[in-house]
């Protein structure tokens, strides 16, 4: 048998004609045939793939229902798993393949072992401060080989490759290099397996270095092949760390050139965009396949980032979390919880809309602390108390709450205030305090705080009660 390539319907089948004895299953690949390189994928024939949908893989269609012709991950050379039939029967849709290598055996033990930089919560001694980053929540990637700083504020984070030569350093994420030719392996190494007789890259990159929201990047390849351009079937676009397949090159004006057109929204379908103001540099790996099932791989990076100056992308909207209301210091963090009003995001993080300290948030509302006396200068500090004749919050004046407290002894202030309450001291409220005598409330006398009150008022009238103002 004699392997041909039949082009139909901007897919490409690699078949096997009968003769010579037995026949054989076609292999057919999502690889698009035709457009120049500013192109779409190319839309398939509406009218022969009108059977979609009939539980049975027809002639012109790529796979139909749970029929992919037999293919698995690993035949495409995306790894482990089975590709499954995208709507409208036309195209393989390869997110399901595993395509990158997996997590180290221990990860999610919540224990660094070898391999890892990280596990779950456990992050070791690391931290937005230690990454050089504004302050945030560092988080574990799921593969436990590198952190996660998408909560992390802004600022520079320093990359330690060390002997890496390819792909994320395992602090910040940012590439350590590419791959010219083959695919990084977990060590940051290249590994190129490529047959001689394989495709071989002479150029693969972008149009673009940074792509910003709602932008689309180009990718373009430029291929040959020892047994002849047209030996070439085409290739797909992977995300390098994830394994998820981004589409499929369409062939381009020159002979062995393809290109590919990936929008901001589809980064985001491939793997969520959720980064800060620095962005975000993922690497991407072209693996082009020859009809012999012979292929080759080579990388690019692109860094990911938004268009506005000190914007990060949450789900791939771009905002300010310094001053964003409901993104304010990290995505989703909403500032006005419990129907709190006055609230306003201030340099990341939840603040009164008064820019005065006294202004505080307490269970998400607004609260005057200057003469609250369920929150007196802070939250949850009360100033009622039973033993006093009298108490207010007083935080504008003393920063504290500030309670009247009476004894029958002649002494200072000073001395029955931490007597009364823990931590209470004398207030120069009301002259800090009064010394009554017989003649009733009407009969006083105002003390300072450290004067006892003498043991009569010089009319004759005795001591009766000392009332001293404490604040606590």
């Amino acid at each position: 048998m004699k392997p041909v390539a039949l082009t139909m319907l901007g897919l490409i089948t690699v078949g096997c004609l009968p003769g010579g004895g037995g026949g054989g299953g076609g292999m057919t690949l999502f690889f698009g045939d035709g457009g120049d390189v500013d192109g779409g994928a190319g839309e398939p024939d509406a009218a022969m793939l009108a059977s979609c949908g009939n539980g049975v893989k027809d002639p012109g269609e790529a796979c139909e229902g749970t029929d992919v012709g037999g293919l698995t991950c690993d035949a495409l050379g995306l790894g482990e798993g089975v590709p499954t039939c995208a709507p409208g029967c036309a195209r393989l849709d390869t997110s399901g393949c595993s395509g990158a290598p997996p997590p180290p055996a221990g990860c999610g033990n919540g224990t660094i072992d070898e391999g890892e930089v990280c596990d779950g919560q456990n992050l070791g001694n690391a931290s937005c401060d230690t990454l050089g980053l504004d302050p945030g929540t560092l988080r574990c990637a799921a593969d436990c080989r590198r952190f996660d700083p998408s909560g992390c504020g802004g600022g520079d984070c320093e990359p330690t490759c060390g002997a890496r030569v390819c792909g994320p350093d395992p602090t910040c994420g940012t590439s350590c290099g590419v791959c010219n030719e083959g695919a990084c392996n977990a060590q940051g190494q290249c590994e190129v397996n490529r047959d001689p007789s394989a495709p071989r890259f002479l150029q693969f990159g972008t149009n673009v270095q940074v792509l910003n929201d709602g932008d689309t990047a180009v990718f373009t390849a430029v291929l040959t092949d020892d047994d002849g351009i047209d030996d070439l079937i085409g290739g797909t676009l992977i995300d390098a760390r994830t394994g998820s397949t981004l589409g499929s090159f369409v062939s381009a004006a020159q002979e062995g050139a393809y290109s590919l057109r990936v929008t901001w929204d589809d980064f985001h379908t491939s793997s969520p965009l959720n980064f800060g103001p620095n962005g975000e540099e993922r690497t991407f790996r072209a693996e082009f396949f020859d009809a012999g099932g012979l292929s080759s791989s080579a990388e690019t990076t692109l860094r990911l980032r938004c268009g506005s100056a000190g914007h990060s992308a949450c789900d791939a909207v771009c905002f300010d979390l310094q001053t964003d209301q409901n993104n304010c210091g990290r995505c989703g963090n909403v500032v006005r919880q419990n129907g709190g009003a006055g609230i306003e995001c201030r340099q990341g993080a939840p603040a009164c809309v008064q820019d005065d300290p006294l202004y505080f948030i307490c269970d998400g509302v607004c609260i005057d602390g200057r003469f609250d006396d369920q929150n007196c200068g802070r939250c949850g500090k009360t100033c009622n108390r039973s033993d006093t004749g009298f108490s207010d919050c007083r935080a504008s004046e003393y920063g504290n709450c500030v309670g009247e407290f009476v004894v029958n002894q002649r002494t200072t202030c000073r001395q029955v205030c931490p007597q009364k309450v823990p931590g209470g001291a004398c207030t120069p409220y009301e002259d800090t305090g009064r010394a009554y005598y017989s003649e009733g409330d009407r009969d006083f006398e105002d003390v300072d705080c450290d004067t006892a009150p003498p043991p009569d008022d010089g009319w004759g009238n005795d001591f009766q009660r000392l009332h001293c103002y404490c604040q606590y």
